[in-house]
């Protein structure tokens, strides 16, 4: 069922960027990048402060997690709020843009080879999309919940995402868990 969520997700995020047209949803990909670029360099501080806002759930050693040992399990709280602050960083990045873009919306009009909009526009809203749901995934990845693990650990393309996605897997793990 996650699988086919989140293929709906990034199917319907493609959708969206063809519609916006290529000038539109580079203006949104390269914007996102930019915010991308901010959480990575002000997440951390804002993670240590979110410890008495958010709760997180106790892990214990016999907690299971999809994608980590138990033994990494019991040290995922840093990892948790650290991911948290990176997230709550980019929604709001993302919030601006929606709010921008409103005013940039006669930019899908521009005149250009339609195929190429199209085409390069769904090619850039698929990364982007793929983006945040992947960071979603691995932040849920994090929160000691069996059901949560669960639903994690069946669903192939979370699998998939989660451990092989090229640069994106081995960067989060630097930034997240190896240095928080």
């Amino acid at each position: 069922m996650l699988s086919f969520l989140i293929i709906l997700v990034l199917a319907y995020g493609i959708y969206i960027g063809a519609r916006r047209g290529l000038i539109l949803q580079t203006i949104y990909s390269i914007s996102y990048l930019v915010f991308f670029g901010i959480a990575y360099l002000i997440y951390r501080g804002l993670g240590s402060n979110l410890t008495l806002l958010i709760p997180y759930p106790s892990a214990t050693t016999s907690s299971h997690f999809a994608f980590f040992d138990a033994s990494l399990g019991l040290k995922l709280d840093t990892a948790f709020y650290a991911g948290f602050a990176f997230l709550l960083i980019l929604l709001i990045g993302w919030l601006i843009m929606k709010f921008v873009g409103l005013f940039l919306a006669p930019l899908q009009f521009y005149p250009m080879n339609y195929s190429m909009s199209v085409l390069g526009a769904m090619i850039l809203a698929f990364v982007t999309n793929y983006v945040g749901i992947f960071l979603i995934l691995y932040l849920v990845a994090l929160i000691p919940v069996d059901g949560l693990q669960a639903a994690l650990g069946h669903s192939w393309v979370s699998t998939g995402m989660v451990r092989y996605s090229p640069i994106l897997t081995d960067l989060i793990t630097k930034w997240w868990i190896v240095t928080p």
